[in-house]
């Protein structure tokens, strides 16, 4: 039996969905299963070595001087001729978007196990075309996995006529957090970071720049990320003029980095997961968070792990700050309890429920 990913991007490259692959396709190999991993793009830079192992299979996806029509027709007629000649009897198929079901032919979907995965905020996962072929095809999804209770309350009302028949196929998986956990609190300080994807239309860097604005010049912001060329340059244009906000370029070493900063912030528009918010609660980081997708709930105690603020009110983010270093006791407290909370993301918990859809 193998295991078949398909996802838009090769997942050597870094983000949350990239991650996720990764740490499956390692999980997968260990327990002697092979795995083709199916992609349409490669990475604007490959951070990560392939896994030894992977068989990792590129789509047909660029037709010069097709229509958008066209190119999407063409997209699924090659992919289905692909996966024909890959995917085989018993095989199980992991897709990362409703879409992918189109990719997919109707032989395979009938016999074959497969498993869909959430990436997103439900609203933002569901788009109008992901929304018709989920009402269409979603009979074919053999486990639904999704980030938590409060997703499934926003699935519940997306598709309210589809509850009863997807119930008992949904399955919790939040993200696990693949770094080791601290062993105590972290270390009280004002240095400040964000560690993800360089998109401004969703990782919302101007509210990041507008929360600064409030706080005195000694908090410093390190922003880390990789993105296209064009992103990061607006983004350093952006910053320019800030002594206190400084770009540094992309990381392999997570836990480094979470290790020299003291509070995490997010500012973003959405989210689905948020690895790295659950990465920075495991090294005890207090987080201060715009309240823009279900899941953040279940990743931060407002008041108590860290702060919860309605998008946009840059004010009360900055003195959720400012509140959060007041004094080293209190520091200290909000940091103990991330790391408790950490525990509901322990690596070998999460990925026990991967393996057991998996290899059922």
């Amino acid at each position: 039996m193998k295991i078949n990913t398909i996802f838009l991007t090769k997942s050597t490259q870094s983000g949350g969905v990239q991650t996720l692959i990764k740490t499956i396709e390692k999980e997968v190999l260990k327990a002697g299963l092979k795995v083709n991993e199916i992609y349409h793009k490669n990475p604007w830079t490959e951070l990560y070595r392939e896994i030894d192992g992977v068989n990792y299979i590129k789509l047909n996806t660029a037709f010069e001087n097709k229509s958008f029509t066209a190119n999407f027709i063409l997209n699924i007629y090659y992919a289905r001729k692909k996966l024909k000649e890959t995917v085989e009897e018993k095989d199980k198929i992991i897709i990362y978007s409703p879409n992918y079901l189109l990719f997919i032919p109707f032989k395979i979907l009938k016999n074959n196990q497969v498993i869909l995965v959430q990436t997103n905020k439900m609203d933002v996962y569901f788009t109008k075309k992901a929304r018709i072929v989920f009402k269409l095809l979603s009979k074919y999804i053999n486990f639904f996995a999704i980030f938590t209770e409060y997703d499934k309350k926003r699935l519940d009302k997306i598709f309210p006529k589809l509850i009863f028949t997807l119930k008992d196929r949904i399955r919790y998986i939040p993200r696990a957090c693949t770094i080791e956990p601290a062993k105590g609190p972290h270390k009280y300080g004002k240095n400040l970071v964000f560690i993800g994807r360089i998109m401004e239309d969703q990782k919302n860097f101007v509210g990041l720049i507008e929360v600064m604005k409030h706080l005195p010049k000694n908090f410093k912001l390190n922003i880390y990320g990789n993105g296209s060329e064009n992103e990061i340059n607006t983004l350093i244009d952006k910053i320019k003029d800030y002594d206190n906000i400084k770009f540094c370029g992309a990381t392999k070493n997570v836990k480094k980095v979470l290790n020299e900063n003291n509070i995490f912030l997010m500012t973003s528009f959405y989210e689905g997961f948020a690895n790295t918010l659950v990465e920075a609660r495991s090294q005890g980081l207090p987080i201060v968070a715009y309240d823009t997708f279900e899941s953040l709930k279940w990743i931060v105690c407002d008041g108590k792990s860290g702060y919860v603020i309605p998008l946009g009110e840059s004010q009360k983010f900055a003195d959720a700050i400012k509140e959060v270093v007041s004094s080293e006791e209190r520091y200290g407290e909000i940091s103990k309890n991330a790391l408790k909370m950490s525990e509901s993301t322990e690596y070998n918990k999460i990925m026990k429920k991967w393996m057991d859809i998996l290899t059922c």
